[in-house]
């Protein structure tokens, strides 16, 4: 009963990530937020937007994605809105159970300056999505960045740097590392302009434990 009842969230899931296929984020309560917004308030799709569906990690650079997507964490999961209608927002949130944790930041693109990234910085790693927020995003991240070091000898010297297994160096002395979950378990992570990664994991489990299901019947 365990097995098929796991499967059948297994396929919900896939059932909703397939109705959104340029967001990788997971939280299915925070999606369904962002389109009842959309519904309700009369947003249109480039109006309201989660932080990590506007970025993703470079090819080249996706060894670090673990560590970036840690060193992010919350904001990843941050939804944008539009400075001259965001009133409408906070009462619509602040009147309802959200049944998780909402993060809402105010975008004013009109302040957008030019951003400056560390020179070694994750934020170099990133590629960013071609929209309105844009600008806005770079300069916003920008005082999260963090120095990609190689190892914890320099780490212990830099203070706002990181190492690819995801050890934080924050203000001088003070370090931190998230190891709730795998660095490399991708079905964790929320970057990225599309679900297809996502859509093939979350597929290779269902094939799994419909292959458990037939071995005990």
């Amino acid at each position: 009963v365990q097995i098929q009842q796991k499967r059948q969230e297994i396929e919900q899931e896939i059932k909703e990530i397939h109705s959104r296929p340029d967001s990788n984020i997971h939280d299915m309560h925070l999606l369904r937020l962002k389109d009842e917004l959309k519904e309700h308030l009369g947003f249109t799709e480039h109006e309201l937007a989660f932080i990590g569906e506007l970025i993703d990690v470079k090819e080249d650079e996706k060894p670090w994605q673990g560590a970036i997507e840690r060193a992010l964490g919350g904001l990843r999961t941050t939804l944008l809105v539009p400075s001259d209608r965001y009133s409408m927002v906070t009462q619509w949130v602040n009147a309802r159970d959200n049944k998780t944790h909402v993060r809402l930041q105010i975008v004013n693109v009109k302040r957008a300056a030019l951003a400056q990234f560390r020179e070694n910085g994750f934020l170099k790693k990133l590629k960013w999505k071609e929209h309105p927020y844009r600008d806005w995003l770079k300069q916003y991240l920008q005082r999260f960045d963090l120095q990609c070091v190689e190892n914890t000898q320099s780490l212990n010297q830099m203070p706002f740097s990181m190492t690819l297994q995801g050890l934080i160096h924050l203000e001088q002395g003070r370090f931190e590392k998230k190891d709730q979950h795998r660095i490399d378990e991708r079905k964790t992570w929320c970057l990225g302009f599309s679900n297809k990664s996502r859509l093939a994991l979350l597929q290779g489990e269902a094939d799994q434990l419909s292959q458990d299901m037939e071995q005990r019947d």
